[in-house]
């Protein structure tokens, strides 16, 4: 190559790092320029995408740790009692979506309901609290019962109304507490569940049977088949039930069922009640006693007949002056009278046993 040409290709080889630094100079100028006149550049508009572990912690920039995040409260304040939640409350109760925080020994010893509960371990543990849900337990019926057994200078069973009564009896017997329990039965049955046989003077004697109809709505209501049977024995032995029964029977609040039940009820125990007052009594060995039986049955046929020939509404009553009357007859020795007080004595007892079966009840602890 000759000199000529070496030195005229020299400055072009020289000059081509200016020209690449004149070029930047350019572009820097140009990205300046855009700028400047609010526009984004390529690599503003798409910047490269940050990896985590290019993001600093933020202990790294001065920054404190975030709190771990708090459990929520158990339970909410808004499903707590007002009046019982105890702060040393040991076991959490749950009725119809409110809690009650109380304390078991308490609990149990009143309540065999809770007295299970404890044997068993019969809970669930929820934020540290021992929680169980009592069922079948209305919470106005459970607040009415945490009030007359927690607070019981302030509230007395025997003067609450019959209503609150009702209500104490309901939840005492989902929770199995006695205390309470006869107490308000006591208020609300009163001498309906009386456990002996109707007799003259007592306490359900003489009383109208609209409060008959009244009870036997809340024996049905609380499942109570002896105050179920002293209902309608009242009804059935009372006479003005029956007249308002025949001239007026839409004005008598008792259903279609159980008044034909009642009818034929008070016709068998009518035909019960012949049978006996009609039986003469048994033959004798005393040689001063009448000994034909053929004529001791038609003397006492005779003596007997006018407390036999018509309906005797309540023959549980009226047994009493029957054996009165026995007690004055002649031509008799002391021992057939004696025989006959006690055979109708025995069956004002059998009628009452029977009457569960014609009145289709089932009274628990009842003999067959």
């Amino acid at each position: 190559m000759s000199a000529k040409s070496t030195a005229s290709a020299r400055p072009v080889s020289s000059n081509k790092p200016q020209s690449r630094i004149a070029l930047s100079q350019i572009v820097r100028a140009g990205d300046a320029s855009v700028r400047s006149r609010g526009v984004q550049t390529e690599a503003e508009a798409h910047p490269p995408p940050v990896l985590p572990q290019q993001i600093p912690p933020l202990s790294s920039v001065g920054g404190d740790p975030a709190p771990p995040a708090a459990e929520p409260e158990f339970p909410p304040l808004q499903q707590r009692s007002r009046d019982f939640w105890y702060p040393d409350g040991n076991i959490v109760a749950k009725t119809e979506g409110t809690y009650f925080k109380l304390l078991l020994s308490r609990l149990e010893r009143h309540c065999g309901y809770f007295k299970r509960v404890s044997i068993d371990r019969a809970w669930t543990v929820v934020s540290g609290q021992k929680v169980v849900e009592v069922r079948d337990l209305k919470l106005q019926d459970f607040e009415r019962f945490l009030k007359y057994l927690e607070i019981p200078m302030e509230h007395s069973v025997k003067d609450a109304s019959k209503e609150t009564a009702m209500s104490l009896l309901r939840a005492s017997r989902v929770l199995a507490c006695k205390v309470i329990g006869d107490l308000a039965e006591a208020r609300v049955l009163g001498p309906w569940s009386s456990a002996s046989v109707p007799a003259p003077g007592d306490a359900l004697a003489g009383r109208p049977y609209s409060e008959a109809i009244e009870m036997l709505g809340v024996a049905q209501a609380l499942n109570a088949p002896l105050v179920r049977k002293h209902t309608l024995y009242a009804l059935l032995a009372d006479d003005d039930f029956w007249s308002d029964v025949a001239s007026r029977r839409a004005g008598v609040d008792i259903s279609d069922a159980d008044l034909l039940m009642l009818y034929r009820t008070r016709v068998a125990i009518q035909e019960k009640w012949r049978v006996h007052v009609l039986a003469p009594p048994k033959p004798c060995q005393n040689s001063a006693c009448l000994p034909d039986e053929e004529t001791r049955s038609a003397l006492w046929s005779g003596q007997m007949s006018k407390y036999a020939t018509t309906e005797v509404r309540d023959p549980l009553r009226n047994v009493e002056g029957v054996k009165t009357a026995v007690r004055k007859l002649t031509n008799w020795c002391r021992a057939c009278v004696d025989e006959r007080v006690r055979a109708l004595a025995d069956a004002g007892d059998l009628w009452w046993k029977e009457l569960d079966q014609l009145l289709k009840v089932v009274v628990p602890g009842a003999q067959a």
